[in-house]
């Protein structure tokens, strides 16, 4: 019969030879695994002794700690449609959230360009450009908010295209005056049988005559523009 000693000695030598790393008699735990541990009766004495414990790794103990320390990353709830937008000055915009977000904390750069409500409606104040932290949570964004003056007129400029039907989409460019600008702007077209216009002022053709499509600013400007199709 073996002694003591010398069947802990060989049970080592197979260990590592399966190439496992024994130190003071424990293996080490492949990236900080908590292996299953294998209690080791020492021949002529009772089982469970706690000198004789030796933590051993196995592939299935590796493979099951594993998936168990495996985090699931966490979506972000705090997104934006645009990390930039303009207004006009007096002009009142929603931060551009990709989802609705609730009791958010605001931080500006600067003060008296904008201001900000609990709601997250932003106001432009005077003209000028601050950057806005957006938190909730462990999370944040940051909003560039550009103010520029009110818009004095509104121009539509004449598309061009060479030839029309029914379904063609029509892009209208809408130009103001030096350094103003208008985030919401209202469109409406005066015969929606002849042509539709969505909110960022693409036409849809639906059928023959005349149709008189209007961009209305935030602060009541308005631009009009003649169409005819064929």
């Amino acid at each position: 019969m073996l002694t003591k000693k010398r069947a802990l000695s060989v049970l080592m030598v197979v260990v590592m030879g399966a190439g496992l790393c024994i130190q003071n008699v424990k293996v080490w735990s492949y990236k900080n695994v908590v292996a299953s541990t294998v209690y080791l009766a020492s021949i002529g004495e009772k089982a469970g002794e706690s000198e004789n414990e030796i933590e051993v790794v196995t592939p299935a103990a590796i493979a099951s700690s594993e998936a168990l320390g495996t985090e699931t990353k966490k979506k972000k709830s705090l997104k934006l449609k645009t990390s930039k937008i303009v207004l006009g000055k007096g002009e009142k915009v929603a931060i551009p959230y990709s989802k609705k977000v609730k009791k958010a904390k605001f931080f500006i750069n600067k003060c008296g360009v904008i201001s900000i409500s609990d709601a997250g409606v932003i106001t432009g104040r005077k003209v000028g450009s601050v950057s806005v932290k957006i938190s909730k949570g462990d999370e944040s964004v940051i909003l560039k908010v550009r103010v520029k003056k009110k818009p004095s007129k509104v121009v539509l400029k004449e598309p061009e295209v060479s030839s029309v039907s029914i379904g063609t989409k029509i892009p209208l460019q809408l130009i103001l005056g030096k350094n103003e600008a208008s985030y919401n702007v209202t469109w409406k077209s005066s015969q929606k049988k002849v042509a539709t216009v969505n909110k960022k002022g693409v036409i849809t053709v639906k059928g023959t005559g005349l149709t008189v499509i209007k961009a209305i600013t935030y602060n009541g400007k308005v631009g009009r523009i003649k169409l005819r199709f064929q």
